[in-house]
């Protein structure tokens, strides 16, 4: 009775034991989203991490309350992976001199592809589908002076606009975006 112990994202204490280990979440540590007491049998405690009073402290010292958590992760959504990390995009490719179908994918681990509500806007949760598909294609004398990517849907250019701080799918072949 007492002991502290790590099931997962939620810590519990345990309360009481019977034909059942009666399991009370642990206040300091309190996740809404799981049910405050849980009723394990003996042996299910040999598939939870006890913890010891100081891994119990840095828990404590370490706590973000899920509201601060899903504030945290709506700050990470609204930065732009189509505009921040771009050193991210650094994987060297060269190109033969023939058209290629290829698709980008970002340091988030999805791919750029064109709204498919919207086709002029970007999207960075693509996968491998139509809508993320764009035809590499060389501008200028050096082919590794500039490429542009034109989506195999549309048929539109990707262009970036306003100094860096747009990025769309409206893009025509001649255009200087």
């Amino acid at each position: 009775i007492g002991a502290k112990f790590q099931m997962g994202s939620v810590y519990y204490s345990v309360i009481s034991v019977d034909l059942l280990v009666k399991c009370d979440q642990i206040g300091d540590l309190k996740n809404d989203e799981f049910p405050e007491t849980v009723y394990l049998e003996k042996n299910q405690l040999n598939h939870v991490k006890i913890m010891n009073d100081e891994e119990y402290q840095t828990a404590v010292s370490e706590y973000k309350p899920k509201e601060e958590q899903k504030e945290e992760a709506k700050e990470e959504e609204a930065k732009d992976p189509l505009l921040n990390g771009l050193n991210s995009f650094s994987i060297k490719y060269t190109f033969d001199d023939d058209e290629q179908t290829v698709i980008i994918k970002h340091n988030q681990g999805k791919t750029l592809r064109i709204n498919p509500d919207e086709n002029s806007k970007i999207c960075e949760k693509g996968g491998s589908g139509q809508f993320a598909r764009w035809i590499v294609e060389f501008d200028g004398g050096d082919k590794y002076q500039r490429v542009t990517f034109k989506n195999t849907k549309t048929n539109k250019y990707l262009r970036i606009t306003n100094e860096g701080k747009d990025i769309d799918v409206s893009g025509e072949q001649d255009d200087d975006g």
